[in-house]
């Protein structure tokens, strides 16, 4: 079956390369018959083709080698795990190839890569160099060069692993921090854009470039949210597609609005809308976040009972026991599993909450078919979580100045444009009229933003209509 299944997938990828250039092939025939009329461009069709096919392969080979370095933390966090509990590189994936152990597919492509060399060469050593090379140019292949080094010598691979996920969440890190750095660029520029619009808003013409202006605003904040949603990916948050569609369309409205309404009916049309998008997202992602809440809390506990000689299953059965315990919806779900005989890789993927949680129950539960000691394991697993938790703290302390930078720009432009006003005159005019839209256009997209980087569920809290009350309470001050 799982042969059978291994089949279907590489005849998918091909399968698609197929559609690419059959597409590719008629969009250029459709062009050369509509537009130009030469039909002696047809005669370049099976080049067409042959080129489209040599790109896909390109590009799916270079969207290939970046999943690579973007799941490593993944294998790495698995490997960890393996090796506390005295098995290697080779031995995991070896059960990967057996799809006993639920990994990203490129991990998956690696493992039967690693399988067959170790098939030709007969020992795992020379099998794991050939795949190093094979893979060149990726951090993982960086970090397979080093095992092997290690494997051969003091053989201390465990260490080494371990220095390796700390050098992998160090990377996270920083990554996250330059992120954040590129939103602060995005909140700069929409400063940028109103003070321009400010010194330009006597221009009788002004007027002609307003659904320009919208439209520059529209994307940046989409540019922007897209940035924030690939920290929080990486952070191992993640919105149901239901809500960052939502987030998506409220950016949209709200550069958008402006244009056909009034701006009080703008913010109270963006107000319902939030009200909405609010309850939504708290009724998918609100007792995810009470489980990961208390994530540490489980594990540190479930670390407690292995040290006293309880296997992990048994451990988590005894736990589900307690009462009064945040964590007893995720427990009573994992021992009901577990008492099922399932694997504890399969009760892993099976576990129904946010990524976060789910990563670190593969931690736990994957190496259990392997070994009775499971205490050094759960350890590194509970360091693991709280390292992560470290991280998202530091990001979220970071990204709280975005906050600031949102409230602050509303005041700060409705205060400068109506002291441009107060020393107007014929020949320097000011026309403030149609600055209200634009500081709708860019705070609120702003503030989603801001939430979305600081903690990975943007319309997830009550305080988003902060930003909504600020702006409206300005436009009718201004406006008596």
């Amino acid at each position: 079956m799982r042969g059978r299944r291994r089949r279907l997938l590489e005849r998918g990828v091909e399968s698609s390369r197929v559609y690419y250039c059959i597409l590719a092939t008629l969009a250029y025939m459709l062009v050369v018959i509509l537009f130009t009329r030469n039909t002696y461009l047809l005669l370049l069709t099976p080049f067409i083709t042959i080129g489209s096919s040599i790109i896909y392969s390109i590009i799916a080979r270079y969207m290939f080698y970046k999943r690579i370095d973007q799941k490593f933390i993944q294998i790495l966090s698995l490997l960890y795990g393996f090796e506390s509990i005295g098995l290697h590189l080779n031995d995991l994936f070896n059960v990967v190839s057996r799809e006993e152990v639920e990994v990203d597919h490129v991990y998956r492509v690696i493992a039967r890569d690693y399988m067959v060399l170790e098939r030709i060469y007969g020992e795992p050593l020379s099998a794991l160099n050939q795949l190093s090379r094979r893979y060149r140019g990726t951090r993982f292949s960086k970090f397979l060069s080093g095992y092997l080094d290690i494997l051969s010598t003091t053989g201390d691979t465990l260490s080494y692993v371990e220095n390796c996920v700390e050098e992998e969440l160090n990377i996270l890190y920083n990554k996250s921090l330059s992120l954040i750095s590129i939103i602060e660029n995005f909140y700069e520029s929409y400063l940028i854009i109103l003070m321009s619009i400010m010194v330009l808003s006597g221009l009788p013409m002004l007027g002609v470039f307003t659904g320009i202006v919208h439209a520059v605003l529209l994307i940046c904040g989409l540019i922007g949210y897209s940035v924030a949603t690939y920290i929080s990916k990486n952070l191992y948050y993640n919105e149901s597609i239901a809500v960052v569609g939502l987030s998506y369309f409220y950016i949209v409205i709200a550069c958008i609005s402006p244009l056909v309404m009034s701006v009080f009916n703008s913010l109270a049309l963006l107000t319902l809308f939030m009200v909405v998008s609010i309850a939504l997202s708290r009724a998918f992602h609100s007792w995810k976040l009470s489980i990961e809440d208390c994530l540490v809390d489980f594990i540190e506990d479930l670390y407690s009972e292995t040290r006293h000689g309880f296997s992990v299953d048994r451990a988590i059965i005894r736990l589900s026991l307690k009462e009064n315990t945040l964590y007893k919806p995720l427990v009573d779900g994992l021992s009901r599993l577990l008492s099922l005989g399932l694997t504890g890789s399969i009760v892993a993927s099976k576990v129904d909450t946010s990524p976060l949680v789910q990563e670190s129950m593969k931690l736990l539960l994957t190496p259990i078919e392997y070994s009775s000691e499971h205490e050094r394991h759960v350890g590194y697993t509970a360091k693991f979580v709280r390292r992560l938790f470290s991280i998202r703290y530091n990001i979220t302390s970071r990204s709280r100045v975005l906050y600031i930078y949102t409230l602050i720009l509303p005041a700060t432009v409705y205060a400068i444009v109506y002291g441009l006003k107060a020393i107007s005159s014929p020949m320097l005019p000011v026309n403030p009229y149609p600055i209200p839209g634009y500081i709708v256009s860019a705070s609120i997209p702003a503030w989603i933003i801001a939430s979305k980087t600081t903690n990975g569920y943007g319309m997830n809290s009550w305080k988003n209509l902060v930003i909504l009350v600020e702006n409206l309470a300005l436009y009718l001050a201004t406006s008596l």
